[in-house]
Parts: structure tokens; C-alpha cells; sequence
């Protein structure tokens, strides 16, 4: 006993599926049969997130993107997914204040994403400033170094890892803006 299925679809249904399976064909690299869609990717923007009346909020500026569009990249932002997950507990992590800017690094790994968000790099272009845990304040005549090695430690790791992801970046990247 033989038995088939058969669907059958109207007419403009079945060419709403050709379309869709022409364009998912198209779609695919030659080689892998998998969409070319990098696993892991990092970027970093500044944001303006401020109500400033007479300008409006201004468009992100992209910093940096990585993205892993090779085994050698996809391992690098592994590792950086592996080194400095753990550092954040693996979970967003927000030092800004309300209607401020701030810099954000975003790090995608297998469909996870973390996102790290700080005013620090925008706050202490100023030399006359340091952002702490508590804020943003003056140095009043001390040094940065001072005011930071008096503040909570967990902010300052974090602080630190922010930084360094920053500058892997930057160092690895070729749109890199400088």
C-alpha cells in the first residue's frame, strides 16, 4: 500500500513560498549552506542620551565594530565574551546618569548579548572631572588616580574591563574611529 501526501496551497500562497524559498536560497553563502551572519559581534557607539532643548539628542557616533566573520575573529570575541562575562556576572551593566551621554559597548555571542553602558569616556574628556560610582564630580585639584583609588572596588574593576574592551577594540579593528 503506497500513501502520499499532498498539500495544496492557492496559487498566490505557493508563489509567496517560491519567493521565500528563492530569497532564503539567495541568502546563503556558496560554500557552508548557513546564512553569512557573523556569531559574535562588538560594538561600541557613544550615545547622546540628553534632552538638550535647542538640539535634540545628536545620532549615535560609532566607536568600533568587530565582527566574527572568521574563525579567528569568532575566537577572539569568544574570549572576550569568556574574560570579561564573569567580571559583569554575565549581565548588562549601567553607570550613567538620567539624560546623559555615554558610551556603550554591546557584545553578542550565540544569540546572548551583553551590554555595558558607562559616561565615564564622554564625562572625562573634560580634565577637570572624574567620574566615580558616586558620579560625575571635579578633581579639585586632585589627580584622577586619587579620587579612583578611593572608590568602590567592584566599579573600578568593572570600570577597568570597560576600557580595556574599548581598547582591544580599537587596536584590532580597521574602521576603528580614532
Amino acid at each position: 500500500m503506497r500513501t502520499s501526501l499532498a498539500i495544496r496551497c492557492p496559487p498566490r500562497a505557493a508563489g509567496l513560498i517560491a519567493l521565500v524559498a528563492v530569497y532564503c536560497f539567495l541568502a546563503m553563502p556558496l560554500s557552508g549552506g548557513q546564512p553569512d551572519k557573523a556569531l559574535s559581534t562588538l560594538d561600541i557607539r557613544d550615545v547622546d542620551h540628553s534632552l538638550d532643548p535647542t538640539s535634540g539628542r545628536q545620532p549615535d557616533k560609532p566607536v568600533c565594530v568587530l565582527k566574527g566573520q572568521g574563525a579567528k575573529d569568532e575566537r577572539m570575541l569568544t574570549q572576550l565574551w569568556e574574560d570579561f562575562g564573569p567580571l559583569f556576572g554575565f549581565k548588562d551593566w549601567n553607570s550613567f546618569g538620567p539624560d546623559s551621554m555615554y558610551r556603550q559597548i554591546r557584545l553578542e555571542r550565540e544569540g546572548k548579548v551583553l551590554t555595558f553602558r558607562s559616561w565615564h569616556p564622554i564625562y572625562e574628556r573634560d580634565k577637570s572631572k572624574v567620574v566615580t560610582s558616586q558620579g560625575v564630580m571635579p578633581l579639585n585639584g586632585r589627580t584622577r588616580a586619587d579620587v579612583l583609588k578611593k572608590d568602590d572596588r567592584g566599579y573600578i574593576a568593572r570600570r577597568a574591563a570597560f576600557d580595556a574592551i574599548v581598547d582591544l577594540c580599537l587596536a584590532l579593528s580597521p574602521s576603528a574611529r580614532r
